[in-house]
């Protein structure tokens, strides 16, 4: 009964266009009729048409939506109520991020390893929704407005029983992008995105199990389809549970065929995270990056030893602002920089230096290379 009652509140919701919409994009067509109903017919089940009310408030709709959807999960060889759900989110790609591992059998995770997955999760989105505007190797700032308006559209699914599953729906398209479903040529931005984001993972995984990571490099220098802040992402979901692995998968819109060899799933089993981490240093340092600056922060620690002279240099470890990120970077100083440094530390967390030179970022660390400048800001 219960099962019977959800089907009947889920037939109750649907619009019949998505519904006319959902069966023309399985091959359906529609046969002329001027009735208060779309008819369709498929040329492979020539005995079988569905019949869809073009009015939600007709007094037969919910009877009619449910006829139809029991005909399309025979046709389809899957549950009535996965059809329907479908029926209701025409529009929506929806992509599952499961982290995978014998303690998240019972569907429960460490609260601290749930915030990972859904800051990674949400970085994913971003920094794929950024490439896709503008191809690079790496984005300064994940600030792209259109970017921000496409997360922000997003929303997070019921969560699902099977280890551990974050779900977010992904629409297609964002504000009043029109699509033509009819033609798969000039895909909607959030297919755009959605792919990027399944094509990025594949092509990082391929490239390791390939052992193929430089040939990956070499091509991205072109493509730009990968981005450091992609990597970062993956990184920023990896688990510390034992064995654990992250699988990404896709369950894309009815309403719009998937353009080439787009994978539905890839898997990251944690012995790929230390490639993706020497991949992400690659793409963060490459030469497009690789500019001078001025940046602001404070001495945190004094690193450097005594030289022949008896005066002291070596590392010296601020905290700078770069991309938006707060960071600890390390620095080799002369003597004379050095004081400096020593200088400002002795004054106090409130003294701020400036500092010119290259950031050059890694995965847990960061070091400030080609410098020119490290004064107290007076």
């Amino acid at each position: 009964m219960q099962n019977e009652n959800q089907l009947i509140s889920l037939a109750k919701k649907v619009d019949p266009i998505c519904a006319k919409d959902y069966a023309k994009a399985k091959g359906w067509e529609i046969i002329p009729t001027s009735k208060s109903y779309f008819l369709l017919k498929h040329k492979d089940f020539s005995l079988r048409q569905l019949k869809i009310p073009k009015e939600s408030d007709s007094s037969d709709f919910t009877d009619a939506l449910l006829d139809v959807a029991q005909r399309l999960a025979d046709i389809e060889n899957r549950p009535m109520v996965q059809v329907l759900e479908d029926l209701l989110e025409p529009n929506t790609d929806i992509i599952r991020h499961r982290l995978i591992s014998r303690a998240t059998e019972s569907g429960c995770i460490p609260f601290e390893e749930s915030i990972a997955l859904m800051e990674g999760a949400r970085k994913v989105l971003l920094s794929s929704a950024c490439s896709i505007i503008e191809p690079r190797l790496h984005h300064p700032r994940l600030s792209k407005q259109q970017a921000l308006q496409y997360v922000k559209a997003c929303q997070f699914g019921q969560t699902e029983f099977g280890s551990f599953v974050l779900k977010v729906m992904c629409p297609l398209s964002v504000e009043d992008e029109q699509i033509d479903f009819s033609q798969t040529s000039n895909q909607p931005f959030g297919r755009r995105v959605t792919e990027c984001i399944l094509n990025s993972t594949n092509l990082l995984i391929n490239a390791i199990d390939q052992d193929k990571e430089e040939d990956l490099l070499k091509e991205n220098e072109s493509s730009k389809i990968l981005s450091s802040n992609f990597c970062q992402a993956l990184m920023q979901m990896e688990s510390s549970l034992e064995e654990a692995k992250i699988e990404i998968s896709a369950k894309w819109s009815s309403r719009l065929l998937v353009v080439g060899n787009t994978p539905s799933r890839v898997t990251i089993a944690k012995r790929h995270f230390r490639q993706i981490e020497q991949i992400y240093s690659s793409l963060r340092n490459s030469q497009e990056n690789e500019v001078s600056s001025i940046y602001v922060g404070t001495v945190e620690e004094l690193k450097g030893d005594i030289g022949g002279d008896g005066r002291r240099s070596g590392t010296v470890i601020v905290r700078i602002l770069s991309d938006d990120d707060v960071i600890n970077a390390s620095v080799d100083l002369d003597s004379d920089k050095y004081q400096t440094a020593i200088n400002a530390h002795t004054a106090g967390k409130e003294t701020q230096i400036k500092i010119k030179g290259i950031v050059k970022r890694f995965a847990r660390s960061a070091k400030i290379v080609d410098m020119s400048e490290f004064d107290i800001i007076r």
